[in-house]
């Protein structure tokens, strides 16, 4: 019996032994990071598109191909990269390397959005216009909107208004003309727009109809560079001009008496809490949707914590604390809220996600 006992002992230290030295042996070294990008100076620099290849990452290894495609002078190069988005980035490189505009007829819209296929090709048309300083380039763009952007794109870096005549997408026509209006302060250039009839006129952030307002509109942006405050009064459009007194309330002079010439409460309350970081101008917004993002505006531009004791209603007060808490990413702001879904809601915000 004592040798049977004397045995097992033997098997049971012989495991705790093996076990310890198990737990003790070290992991094996781990490969080292590849140094992606002087993968991608060394296939640059050699102009060897099979260097890329040492990427092992997708979108890594292609935009290292289509550097390289475009660095070569060479589309063929744009036949490796997988994928139709980085394949298109590849064509507009190289159409912009060697100034060859017919390149940007490769890009595909297969399988990608019409949004991403418009955006390669304005951006293709564009840099090839840019480069050789032809606007000229644009008539080979498909007709519509892709041909007015690359006008529109021509024009403002050519530095040449005349090229937004032949733009023929109205809206677009009297944008590219508004954003040299800006430049120059040239009010007189206004007086080009063009009305849509049953079209709008401006379409840029919202549709509008009438040229008189997209007149004004243009008017607007000579007038907020010319920082002479008395011409808002001659814009008739009781908005725009609202817009007009708060720009240089805000933007140029930074004084919150002018707030007082906005005939739009809302407004008018908004403009001043900006200016005087005075989070009761909020509350007397009615709208509730204005008013929580009145609330937003000041707390982002403040980070000061204590701006919240301002804010007596206590839903807004923890959205206030919610919100410093993710933009100052600070966790313990989170237990200032009341609320404990929003509470929880805050602290998990810190594992990923937004502001909610």
């Amino acid at each position: 019996m004592d040798k049977k006992i004397l045995i097992i002992g033997i098997v049971v230290l012989i495991v705790v032994i093996a076990g310890i030295y198990l737990l003790q042996e070290k992991p094996e070294t781990a490969e080292p990071k590849k140094d992606y990008r002087k993968i991608r100076l060394n296939a640059l620099r050699t102009k060897n598109s099979s260097m890329c290849y040492e990427i092992d990452v997708l979108s890594e290894r292609n935009r290292c191909i289509y550097q390289v495609a475009g660095y070569a002078k060479n589309v063929s190069l744009c036949y490796e990269v997988e994928g139709t988005r980085d394949r298109n980035s590849c064509f507009w490189k190289v159409a912009e390397s060697t100034l060859n505009a017919s390149l940007c007829k490769l890009i595909s819209s297969e399988d990608v959005d019409m949004e991403s296929y418009k955006d390669a090709l304005n951006i293709c048309y564009g840099a090839v216009a840019r480069g050789t300083e032809n606007p000229e380039v644009c008539e080979e763009a498909p007709a519509g909107d892709i041909k007015d952007e690359c006008y529109r794109h021509a024009a403002l870096v050519l530095n040449n208004v005349s090229i937004c005549d032949k733009i023929k997408d109205i809206p677009m026509f009297n944008i590219c003309y508004t954003r040299f209006v800006e430049r120059t302060e040239n009010l007189g250039l206004c007086e080009f727009l063009k009305g849509g009839g049953g079209n709008p006129c401006y379409n840029e952030t919202k549709p509008i109809y009438d040229l008189n307002d997209c007149k004004e509109l243009c008017y607007l942006a000579a007038i907020s560079e010319l920082h002479n405050v008395s011409l808002c009064n001659t814009l008739s459009n009781t908005s725009i001009r609202n817009s007009c007194y708060e720009i240089y309330a805000i933007n140029i002079m930074k004084n919150s008496t002018l707030c007082e010439k906005i005939t739009d409460n809302d407004r008018k309350y908004r403009c001043i809490a900006r200016i005087t970081h005075n989070l009761t101008q909020c509350g007397f917004i009615e709208d509730e949707g204005k008013k929580s993002g009145c609330y937003g505006i000041i707390e982002r531009s403040s980070g000061d914590p204590n701006i919240c004791l301002q804010i007596m209603d206590e839903h807004y007060q923890d959205r206030c604390y919610s919100m410093l808490a993710w933009w100052n990413k600070d966790k313990e702001l989170c237990n200032k809220i009341k609320d404990n879904d929003m509470r929880n809601r805050c602290k998990s915000r810190f594992g990923g996600g937004f502001p909610i």
